[in-house]
């Protein structure tokens, strides 16, 4: 008879009525049909390979002779889902995988033995179990795997199995009497599960009891500069003797070193600033050593303390830069607060102008201290003049060398327009044709950023030269008013004097009217019709001084330009 046809399940889900699926399931080159009918037998008909297949007659019907105990359903197909050759099935969402002609792993038989370290224990003593398993005769493999141990019903811990054996020591046997303890090995791939029989162990002496703390702080509040020494007893009550061991202080964010109890109690000082402000909480725990630890179990206690914050004098910072006044601030126990600055004609730029709070307040710890630092002395928006040439040597009337360059500076953020003027603030004494200074279409100069811009400072002057003189009297030009000058004479010539006048008569007049005409004639000094003519020297030369006055709204500055006229 060919081998039996396994399938294995990998996945089954929801099904429904079966169909066949055919294929060569055996191997044996003739094709097979598996049926699957979740409601009735499912299974192989392996082919004969003449049409006809092998089945087990039922009342009326014939079941597959290879049954597949499974409900699985809905469409099945055959398909190959490995790489070992053989046809697997797919029905719905359910995978069978052929295992026709694998031979199956069948787990080996052992033992499982178990002792115990000990038969008679303190309460809470020490005690150590041991499993050992022994490989059924002829088996070549070495158990894995865990082994539980039991305190029936209670699970006490579990071993891991190397070279098949695993242990459990454990105190969890604290009853006074006899306990039963067992353990069961879970198996692996070449060896079956297996229990032990029990060992008993017997717990005997006094049970152990849960001793009191009690923690006493030395203050019910502190502040965070304050340290605090907290007192914790261990009492085991009435008829019980003194705790040993240790105890530990914790709160939120500090816990204390390990203590030894001395006659039941320890103290313990908390380090100033250890704990956080607010109401807080300090637990003991106590954990009993060799010499208590079959009298006592662990136990815990707690107490609360209130923590405000320090009230710290605050450092005197003004003046110190601004990193020294934040190290100064931050010793101090307090945080840099806000920084501002502002100018300061007395204090240096970087350096601390003024705090708040003033130094030596009181404030708590960890309080901000803002300070205001100086950016140093304020700048005033203003510009300065600068001539290109501070001196001009020329001669008069000059229309070369006879000019320079105005540059205006900006400082301070000074933007806009600048106006440029001149004018002569010294000369020579008695000079004539002072020079005259211009800028020209050169100013008003733009500002419009850091740049510095410039205008054309011109001086004029006036060159040496001849021309006429003004007529003086007795010249050509005064005749007329000679004439008239005449006349003037005789119309005030006194009354009382006509009778004078009749008796020179007509002759006498002109006699007199032809000496005056002829003397203002001879003052005009002959001939000359146009009056004396004279040189005219220019601008008288010499040394001047130039002064340059810039404007802009309120803002002004000044230079000078010295000139020398040939």
């Amino acid at each position: 008879m060919p081998p039996r046809s396994r399938f294995a399940l990998v996945r089954s889900a929801g099904v429904r009525l079966g169909l066949l699926a055919g294929a060569d399931f055996n191997g044996d080159g003739n094709p097979d049909l598996a049926l699957l009918d979740a409601n009735d037998f499912s299974g192989v008909f392996y082919g004969k390979g003449d049409g006809t297949f092998t089945s087990v007659p039922g009342s009326g019907y014939v079941v597959p002779k290879d049954l597949i105990n499974i409900a699985a359903g809905g469409t099945a197909v055959a398909v190959k889902l490995t790489t070992d050759g053989r046809y697997d099935i797919l029905a719905g969402s359910t995978v069978l995988l052929n295992l026709y002609g694998v031979a199956p792993v069948i787990p080996a038989a052992n033992a499982l033995g178990l002792t115990a370290s000990a038969s008679t224990i303190a309460p809470g003593g020490s005690v150590k179990f041991t499993a050992t398993i022994t490989p059924a005769t002829g088996s070549t493999a070495s158990p894995t795997g865990t082994v539980t141990f039991y305190n029936r019903p209670t699970v006490i811990g579990m071993g891991t199995v190397s070279s098949g054996v695993a242990t459990l020591t454990t105190t969890a046997l604290t009853t006074v009497g006899t306990d039963s303890i067992d353990a069961v090995y879970g198996g692996d791939t070449n060896f079956s599960g297996s229990p032990s029989a029990a060992v008993s162990v017997t717990v005997t002496g006094t049970a152990k009891s849960t001793p009191t703390v009690t923690v006493t702080p030395g203050a019910s509040s502190i502040t965070t500069a304050q340290a605090l020494m907290v007192t914790v007893a261990v009492s085991g009550g009435g008829g019980n003797p003194t705790a040993t061991g240790s105890v530990t202080l914790s709160s939120t964010g500090y816990t204390s070193a390990a203590t030894a109890l001395v006659s039941g109690s320890a103290s313990i000082t908390v380090p100033a600033g250890s704990l956080a402000i607010g109401l807080d909480s300090l637990t003991a725990n106590y954990t009993p050593d060799a010499n208590s630890s079959s009298t006592y179990n662990s136990a815990i206690g707690a107490n609360t303390v209130t923590v405000t914050a320090a009230l710290i004098t605050v450092p005197n910072v003004v003046g110190l830069t601004q990193a020294a006044a934040t190290s100064a601030i931050t010793v101090a126990g307090l945080t840099l607060g806000t920084v501002t600055t502002a100018s300061s004609a007395t204090v240096a730029a970087g350096s601390v102008i003024s705090q708040s709070p003033p130094a030596g307040n009181s404030a708590a710890s960890g309080s901000p201290v803002s300070l205001v630092v100086s950016t140093g002395a304020a700048t005033t928006a203003t510009f300065t003049l600068m001539p290109g040439a501070a001196s001009l040597s020329f001669a008069p009337g000059a229309t070369t060398a006879n000019s320079t360059t105005i540059t205006v500076t900006p400082s301070g953020g000074f933007t806009g327009n600048v106006t440029l003027t001149a004018a002569v603030t010294q000369s020579p004494t008695g000079a004539t044709d002072l020079p005259v200074p211009s800028f020209g279409a050169t100013s008003p100069v733009n500002i419009t950023g850091a740049g510095s811009a410039s205008g054309t400072l011109t001086v004029a002057t006036t060159a040496s030269g001849s021309g006429a003189l003004p007529k003086r009297p007795g010249s050509r030009g005064y005749e007329t008013g000679g004439a008239a000058l005449a006349g003037l004479l005789l119309l005030v010539i006194p009354a009382r004097r006509r009778r004078l006048r009749a008796m020179l008569g007509p002759l006498g007049l002109l006699v007199c009217l032809a000496a005056l005409g002829g003397g203002l004639t001879g003052c005009g000094g002959g001939g000359n019709s146009g009056g004396m003519v004279s040189s005219n020297p220019g601008t008288t030369a010499g040394n001047y001084t130039i002064t340059v006055t810039a404007t802009a709204g309120t803002v002004m500055g000044q230079t000078t330009v010295a000139v020398t006229v040939n």
